[in-house]
């Protein structure tokens, strides 16, 4: 890992002195009609993807299954994913079920580059220009007892930005999406 991304403290947090974390996600609102048109589209296979049973609000993670937020593909995500991404995902400690569009935008901007000046794309070349930025979010469920906790969740709150100390300004970059895009 470069200095810039392991020591700058910078790498995902997972200090749960804010709160604790859940996989609470609240309703869906994807659905198998969705799911055919980003079949459609090519982004994804049917055999590989489901929509989350009605009335599902919890997350129930396995190590063969990911969480995918539809936005995520919109915003340039494609499976599989190129091993430079799984590189990059080690080196900063993120993992698919993280990823905000505005990372998946950087990413794809990122490889469109490399690839289109001819230079391999690497993880330590990205690590040279991004770092992690940690966009906390609390929610709030009621516990059974009827008092409102606040909670972490662990889907959908880092995403890259441009080191301060780079050479030249970046200006360009989409950091609002719908309110809702995690709930598809």
């Amino acid at each position: 890992m470069s200095e810039n991304s392991a020591s700058s403290g910078m790498a995902l947090k997972t200090d749960l002195s804010n709160g604790p974390t859940t996989t609470i996600l609240g309703l869906s609102k994807m659905t198998p009609a969705l799911l055919d048109d980003l079949v459609r589209r090519g982004f994804i296979s049917a055999d590989d993807v489901r929509a989350p049973p009605k009335g599902e609000t919890i997350a129930h993670p396995r190590s063969d299954k990911v969480v995918v937020f539809r936005d995520l593909f919109t915003a340039g995500l494609r499976m599989p994913l190129d091993a430079v991404v799984v590189d990059i995902f080690c080196l900063f400690r993120v993992y698919l079920h993280h990823m905000t569009s505005t990372l998946i935008l950087w990413l794809s901007l990122y490889m469109w580059l490399v690839k289109t000046c001819q230079i391999a794309p690497s993880a330590e070349g990205f690590d040279r220009a991004f770092r992690v930025h940690y966009q906390p979010k609390k929610i709030s469920v009621q516990s059974s007892g009827g008092v409102e906790i606040s909670n972490i969740p662990q889907y959908g709150c880092p995403t890259f930005t441009f080191h301060k100390n780079l050479p030249c300004s970046v200006a360009a970059s989409k950091n609002k999406w719908a309110i809702d895009w995690s709930s598809h």
